[in-house]
């Protein structure tokens, strides 16, 4: 019995000091994107906000490079105490069905936190015929592989949407990659292309001043201060698909240190003054953390990689 008191006592001991670790002084957010971009947007503004409510010392280290490989990478071998997080999005999981990789997106990493939703939307210039979704669609079931989309790819979330939209529809649209939504945006302004598929971010500008018109979202719900805009399963298309992006760390994290970390992750997320500075960039708040984040990851996993092999999407 003796023997036994001291064991428990130990034990309880062990687990106390485990959840009374203390995050390292310092910690850093990975973006596997250069400066300036989305997800590096994104990650400073949730890591300024992580410092104001916890009191910690955030930054974000980008590493861009190889599809993202060299940051997921480093991510993966940096040491599980806290320090270090990933941030991801659909493509972290695409990569992984058209590359050999170094590291496996759901077993490399512990899911820490979804953060928000991107929507995604078709539109096309201000002088299409095309009205609606609908229209597009009829256009494309007229002359197959006639009708042209763009956006950033080829193994990217715009990719997914449409060849989710092309088995939904039964169609033939063409897709064309190129280097940046901004560049897709613009052959579509210059007659070049004949529909986007983009984040609602990178097209509002063109949509408020009147050069472009979108045709529906690809997300499952409207769009929050786009009311008017329907969503493909409103206009007889079974898509429902979003951009995400979220927070993972390297494996074998305790779990009391990713306990703290979604603690304050999530305490970041409903600051009302980082929500008001998310609204204007299009980031919709969908905080999801630990098993529920996992869960997610490997659902999202699944049903990407089906897509994946079925459109035969591979790095060109």
């Amino acid at each position: 019995m003796k023997r036994f008191m001291i064991g428990l006592l130990c034990g309880l001991a062990c687990l106390g000091a485990a959840r009374a670790q203390p995050l390292p002084a310092t910690q850093k957010i990975v973006v596997t994107f250069p400066a300036g971009g989305t997800a590096d947007i994104l990650a400073r503004l949730v890591a300024d906000q992580i410092g104001k409510t916890a009191g910690s010392s955030v930054i974000v280290d980008n590493r861009p490079g190889a599809n993202s490989i060299i940051g997921n990478e480093f991510a993966a071998r940096s040491a599980p105490d806290g320090g270090t997080m990933l941030m991801v999005a659909n493509s972290f999981l695409i990569t992984s069905f058209v590359r050999q990789l170094p590291y496996d997106p759901l077993t490399s990493y512990e899911p820490v936190c979804a953060l928000v939703d991107s929507p995604l939307i078709i539109a096309v210039a201000a002088s299409s015929p095309y009205k609606t979704l609908g229209d597009l669609v009829a256009a494309a079931k007229q002359k197959p592989g006639a009708i042209t989309n763009a956006a950033i790819g080829p193994a990217t979330a715009q990719r997914v949407a449409v060849e989710l939209l092309k088995k939904s529809a039964g169609i033939d649209i063409n897709f064309v990659p190129y280097a940046s939504n901004a560049l897709a945006l613009n052959a579509m302004l210059g007659g070049e292309i004949a529909s986007v598929t983009v984040n609602i971010a990178d097209a509002a500008g063109m949509v408020a001043d009147g050069r472009a018109r979108i045709l529906a979202t690809l997300s499952p719900k409207r769009i929050e201060g786009w009311p008017d805009i329907p969503t493909a399963g409103e206009s007889g298309q079974n898509v429902a698909y979003s951009a995400w992006f979220g927070l993972v760390a390297p494996a074998k994290t305790p779990q009391p240190i990713l306990d703290q970390l979604a603690a304050n992750i999530t305490k970041a997320m409903d600051a009302p003054e980082l929500r008001a500075k998310l609204k204007p960039l299009e980031f919709y708040p969908a905080v999801a953390c630990g098993a529920k984040f996992g869960a997610f990851l490997k659902a999202e996993s699944d049903s990407t990689g089906r897509i994946v092999r079925e459109a035969g999407i591979k790095m060109e």
